[in-house]
């Protein structure tokens, strides 16, 4: 079983993948994501995929407890290229892991179309993508 884990500012989000199938997102306090919470809920998972923009201190203990109770971990980061799009951001780590799954996930719901995504978060970031798979975005900065 796979977890697909995202390390937010104020909640951490999680999914198992089984077989192919995603069961419904899940969501606790960022703050209550312990080596207790760890152990009780992923302890028969085999992989962790986690996401995280700012909170290394989080993913590494992730990481940590992967290490010891030999579980496969993996941090996912922003790249230059995946799949079919191309990032806008000449330095692609400057554009954060959850824009750049968001964007991953719409061209791949959305294939061969010009898409316009509109987050109004923490910070209200636009992000348009061509039908040939180049991103452009526009960060507005925090609210």
């Amino acid at each position: 079983m796979i977890v697909l884990v995202d390390v937010g500012n104020t909640r951490t989000k999680y999914c198992f993948v089984n077989e192919g199938k995603r069961t419904t997102i899940l969501s606790i306090l960022t703050t209550q994501v312990t080596e207790p919470f760890l152990s009780e809920t992923f302890k028969t998972a085999s992989r962790l995929l986690v996401a995280s923009v700012s909170h290394a201190l989080i993913a590494e203990k992730i990481k940590e407890w992967c290490q010891v109770n030999r579980i496969s971990y993996q941090r996912v980061v922003s790249e230059k290229q995946k799949n079919t799009i191309t990032s806008g951001y000449e330095i692609p780590s400057q554009l954060g892991v959850d824009r750049w799954l968001t964007l991953i996930g719409a061209t791949n719901s959305f294939p061969n179309c010009n898409i316009l995504i509109i987050d109004a978060g923490t910070a209200t970031t636009v992000d348009f993508v061509l039908a040939t798979g180049e991103h452009q975005g526009v960060d507005f900065g925090r609210n």
